[in-house]
């Protein structure tokens, strides 16, 4: 059985393990060098020829010094290991709390299999790794106290604080502990129910400790009214999922 995870999470591997991709990780490196040599991040934007008071990057500026401290430990090699191995402990998780039959290994390595296909042009060195970090720590967090509580609820609100520093997609995780304790409900004269009803409370209030504060929280909604709607138009990335312009291609059929 051990074997045959080795060779689904080796073919993972194969898919994500390429030269620098993303255009973005440029900017992350060249926003991390201008803090450290000038004390702070730049207030307008160097890269564009237009100027703009609405350029916004504090949304994620933990990001940047990761991603420039492994440039600096490694250069561009080190980005890669590093995404490669965020990709397969994301892909692997479910492995360290699922018992493992082969029933279960089936199911998960073909979902693998496939999911890893589908997703493959995304498998590129962008800060929204680290919300694919989370919301899978976060899921099986969740799954495990809705099953039988634990302490692990008690790393939420760390998560969280971890989350909203590092990538706007903090709200899914907030949907996550929303479905839980819905699935909960019945519990709801337990004290196991109202601990994370608690922790899911501060997972939300834990997300104002950013540079900008409540700004910063809702930073994802406002974006998705204004520049998203303009993405969701214009840029490919955006599309909707049965958008003509993908249906019919291999990854939109594997997806």
């Amino acid at each position: 059985m051990s074997k045959v995870i080795f060779v689904i999470l080796g073919f993972v591997v194969s898919l994500s393990l390429f030269p620098i991709q993303s255009e973005d990780l440029f900017m992350y490196l060249a926003l991390a060098r201008e803090y450290f040599e000038n004390g702070r991040f730049p207030v307008r934007d160097p890269f564009l020829l237009a100027d703009t008071n609405s350029w916004t990057i504090m949304h994620q500026w933990l990001s940047y010094f990761i991603f420039y401290g492994l440039y600096l430990l490694g250069g561009y090699s080190a980005i890669i290991m590093a995404k490669v191995g965020f990709i397969i402990s994301i892909l692997s998780f479910p492995l360290f709390w699922l018992r493992k039959n082969w029933a279960v290994v089936f199911f998960w390595g073909l979902s693998v299999l496939v999911g890893s296909l589908a997703m493959s042009f995304r498998l590129v060195e962008r800060t929204s790794l680290f919300s694919d970090v989370f919301v899978t720590l976060t899921l099986g967090i969740l799954i495990k106290e809705v099953e039988s509580p634990k302490r692990w609820k008690y790393l939420l609100p760390a998560i969280f604080l971890l989350w909203v520093n590092l990538h706007p997609g903090f709200p899914t995780g907030w949907v996550l502990c929303g479905l839980a304790l819905v699935a909960s409900a019945k519990k709801w004269r337990t004290k196991e129910f109202w601990h994370l009803a608690f922790v899911s409370i501060g997972s939300v209030l834990v997300c104002l400790v950013n540079p900008r504060g409540l700004q910063g929280a809702l930073y994802p909604f406002v974006f998705s009214q204004q520049e998203g709607k303009l993405f969701r138009k214009l840029y490919y990335e955006w599309f909707p999922t049965f958008d003509p312009l993908f249906f019919g291609t291999s990854k939109h059929c594997l997806f």
